[in-house]
This record gives structure tokens, C-alpha cells and sequence, in this order.
């Protein structure tokens, strides 16, 4: 199960460049950690010049964490 914030709208002072910075704004409005990241969907292959699936599809990359000292399970935040 899964969420998405999908429209923030036109008002909104969020770094929106900077997800590490959007995160610290959104961390006092959570109960748990962030964690800031992507999925390992795609590999670029520089020896072939080719782009490829990786064999750990879907891992989770972590670049980064907000509000460590918070209990739970992360939430997580993807960087697309």
C-alpha cells in the first residue's frame, strides 16, 4: 500500500530542486522517519553503450534519511 502526493498546488514555498530539503519540511508533519530514495530500475552498461535492467530490480536506494531520532517504519519518499 502506497501513497502519492500528486498536486502540492501553486502556493507552496518547498524546495522542490533539493528532495532532502523537501523532506525536512515535510518530517514535523509525519510520525515516523523518511527515507529519501529511488528504485533500482535501470543500469547504464558503459562498455556496450547500452542501458539495462539490473539484476536487483526494485532495490531500494537510500540517499538520504530525515528524522532518524523517530520511531517506526520509514516512510518513503522516491526521487524520480
Amino acid at each position: 500500500m502506497g501513497w502519492d502526493i500528486v498536486a502540492i498546488g501553486i502556493n507552496h514555498n518547498l524546495p522542490i530542486n533539493d528532495p532532502i530539503k523537501v523532506a525536512e519540511k515535510l518530517s514535523p508533519l509525519v510520525s515516523g522517519p523518511i527515507s529519501i530514495g529511488y528504485l533500482h530500475e535501470w543500469e547504464y552498461d558503459k562498455s556496450t553503450n547500452t542501458i539495462k535492467r539490473p539484476d536487483d530490480l526494485y532495490n531500494w536506494i537510500e540517499i538520504g534519511i530525515v528524522g532518524k531520532d523517530k520511531s517506526g517504519t520509514p516512510y518513503r519518499m522516491e526521487d524520480m
